[in-house]
């Protein structure tokens, strides 16, 4: 069995299903960070734009969360939380 690797993705809530969380940039592990500190840096940075294109709602609810990814490539497992 392929060993899992722990990553870090930017989140927010889901605007049809607002108790549960999706991930902001799902673009196959592209967006997927090695430390929190470097996810928390790109939620800093796209924040703004986001509340601008968005809304309050959705830069409200951005949250750095740790995710279990495929090795290699580090796309999530899983793209809902």
């Amino acid at each position: 069995m392929t060993e899992k690797v722990k990553r870090f993705v930017i989140t927010h809530l889901s605007p049809k299903y607002p108790e549960l969380r999706v991930l902001t940039f799902p673009a196959q592990g592209r967006y997927t960070y090695e430390t929190r500190t470097e996810a928390k840096s790109d939620l800093d940075l796209f924040q703004p734009s986001i509340r601008d294109n968005f809304g309050d709602v959705y830069a409200d609810s951005l949250e750095v969360i740790e995710v279990e990814c495929w090795p290699g490539h580090h796309d999530p497992c899983r793209t809902v939380f």
